[in-house]
């Protein structure tokens, strides 16, 4: 992995080098300079004051007046600030303006003096072991009287003063530099953290964007006086945020719209990856499966889902990559649930298969209306087909001679009859079905609020001669103000068939209760609940759940001996649910039935 340093390190040091690399050659040129040109000038000054006092020199020592020029040297001496020697050509010092001359070693080897009898003019810098410290020598020639030079004018300065001077100079120079490295240090400090702030905001949007923020309006310092390019920059990640914004927004529409309308399938549908583990599951799936959502992400289908055939078709699918349809069998406990299946696979963006999707039609209600349908079908064949038969039978004997015996034809005309009425009343409760059904689904039936009692009194006596013949005693208990919205007539009609059953399969002598009354269902509203009791022979358990289908009877035998058409109960289920209420049995073999319609929002 590249190291990466903070922008300040990649400003400010270079700048700083280059700055300090400048300043130092700068100083060394300017040093320099100074230090030549101070030189020079000190030179220049003490050749102008031994050209001041040469003719002067040169006279006194022509006339060999010693002393004068001993004096001469020591007053000019000490007016210049500086140390005049008159030296002859064979380095005899004559005259000096500090020393006593005769004290004084021979200078002959003096490197100014030498130069100056060869050229006129000599110089030299030095230390003066004579005065201890270092000096500047400037000597001039006097010439004698063939223009050789006979000896030579000295001025001498010291270099201390003007090495003091060229420190200071220095230490100026050197605090400048400082000074000058520290500005360009902070210069570049600033410019860098100027650049640095606004690329460090950038970043932080960036990371920001990488976890799902997407701030459109980027805060970034001092962004009115930003370079071009980092401006540009800024924008620029301004308009991508909008822009991916945008594409998160609609991709998360999208998919919310995807997810809706997946959770929302009234059909099971289940997504599998392609190592067969479950990606998503839908509600309907999770009812179908008894199973929480919690605990199904991730897993087999095969841990979830214990049916080899769904597994077995899935693989199927994973393997072929092709649509696949069929039809599984669930075992639940109240029944096998037939589901019809369709597995497609899955693609992803480049239009590989990455699992399959299973949507599953369960196909258990349209089975069993399928089997209502054909039961029903055989039921009428074989309800119309015996009575017709019977018909047939006598009316072909009765063909065939037996009208001429006038007993025997009476009896045959009479049983004739009675399979006409029987073929009749199935036709009539055939069609008074059909009727309700279409009625109910036209929406077509007219419910009004009427008083119960006058109803509960209309069926008692439709049913009284019945219960005579037997013996058997009809109670009806109502309120008087009892009400409630309903279709009188069909309600009366619902009553009627409970009550003849109820008169049919009670023993003589007994009674049959019928009970209207108000009560509160779980919402608080009020129904109006209809029950007939009998002491009767009962119905066992197992034919309850299917006592309200066509046709159906629980004791075949018993039930064609005391007549009915098997349509009865069909009926009073449709008139219950045209009202928007439930019907209910309660009964033991032996212990009679109670049979209880409820209709909703009764009112007094």
């Amino acid at each position: 992995m590249l190291r990466t340093r903070p922008l300040i390190w990649h400003l400010v040091p270079p700048n700083l080098a280059i700055t300090l690399a400048a300043l130092l050659s700068i100083s060394w040129l300017g040093t320099t300079t100074i230090d030549n040109f101070a030189a020079a000038q000190i030179r220049q000054e003490l050749v102008g004051r031994a050209m001041l006092l040469r003719r002067q020199v040169h006279e006194l020592l022509v006339a060999d007046e010693v002393d004068r020029l001993q004096t001469l040297c020591r007053q000019a001496g000490r007016e210049a600030s500086t140390r005049i020697t008159v030296i002859r050509r064979d380095g005899t010092v004559v005259a000096d303006s500090n020393e006593d001359p005769a004290a004084m070693v021979n200078h002959a080897d003096r490197p100014e003096l030498s130069q100056a009898l060869t050229e006129g003019r000599g110089e030299s810098e030095r230390y003066s072991t004579t005065l201890g410290e270092r000096l500047v020598y400037v000597a001039i020639a006097l010439p004698g009287g063939n223009d050789t030079p006979v000896a030579t004018l000295r001025m001498s300065v010291p270099v201390t003063a003007l090495q003091l001077a060229l420190m200071d100079i220095h230490r100026k120079i050197a605090l400048g530099v400082i000074l000058t490295l520290a500005a360009a240090g902070l210069v570049s400090w600033w410019t860098a953290r100027r650049l640095g702030l606004p690329i460090e905001a950038m970043d932080k949007a960036a990371a920001s964007y990488i976890k799902g923020g997407m701030d459109r309006n980027l805060t970034i310092p001092a962004r009115g006086v930003l370079p071009s390019e980092i401006q540009g920059l800024a924008e620029s990640m301004e308009q991508m945020a909008a822009h991916i914004e945008e594409r998160i927004a609609t991709i998360i529409r999208q998919r919310n719209e995807l997810e809706e309308v997946f959770s929302s399938m009234a059909e099971p549908v289940i997504a599998v990856d392609g190592e067969e583990r479950i990606r998503s599951m839908n509600d309907a799936a999770m009812r179908l499966l008894d199973l929480q959502e919690d605990k199904v992400r991730g897993r087999t289908i095969s841990e979830l889902i214990r049916n080899l055939e769904l597994q077995r078709q899935v693989r199927e699918a994973l393997r072929t990559k092709l649509h696949l349809e069929s039809e599984i069998v669930l075992h639940e406990s109240d029944g096998p649930r037939y589901l019809q299946t369709r597995i497609a696979p899955l693609r992803d963006g480049t239009g590989e298969t990455v699992g399959v999707l299973v949507v599953m039609n369960d196909t258990t209600k349209l089975r069993r209306l399928e089997q209502i349908r054909s039961d029903f079908v055989a039921n009428v064949s074989h309800e119309l087909f015996t009575p017709i038969t019977s018909i047939k039978g006598y009316v072909e004997t009765l063909l065939d001679g037996a009208l001429e015996d006038d007993k025997q034809a009476r009896n045959f005309l009479e049983i004739v009859g009675r399979q006409t009425v029987q073929l009749q009343a199935i036709i009539k409760d055939l069609l008074t079905l059909s009727r309700i059904e279409q009625e109910a689904q036209r929406q077509e039936i007219v419910l009004r609020k009427c008083r119960i009692e006058p109803v509960v009194r209309a069926a008692e006596q439709t049913c009284a001669g019945r219960a005579t013949e037997k013996n058997i005693r009809l109670i009806c208990r109502c309120p008087l103000d009892l009400e409630a919205t309903i279709n009188d007539t069909l309600l009366e009609q619902s009553l009627v068939n409970l009550m003849i059953n109820a008169i049919k399969y009670s023993d003589d002598g007994g009674e049959v209760l019928v009970e209207a009354q108000e009560r509160r269902n779980p919402r608080g509203g009020k129904e109006l609940c209809l029950s007939v009791i009998d002491q009767g022979i009962g119905i066992g358990r197992e034919h309850l759940p299917r006592l309200f289908e066509r046709f159906y009877r629980s004791d075949k035998a018993r039930s064609r001996k005391l007549g009915g058409t098997g349509l009865g109960l069909a009926i009073v289920k449709h008139i219950v649910q045209a009202h928007g209420g439930t019907v209910g049995v309660e009964s033991e073999p032996g212990r009679g039935s109670t049979f209880t319609m409820v209709i909703p929002e009764a009112k007094k």
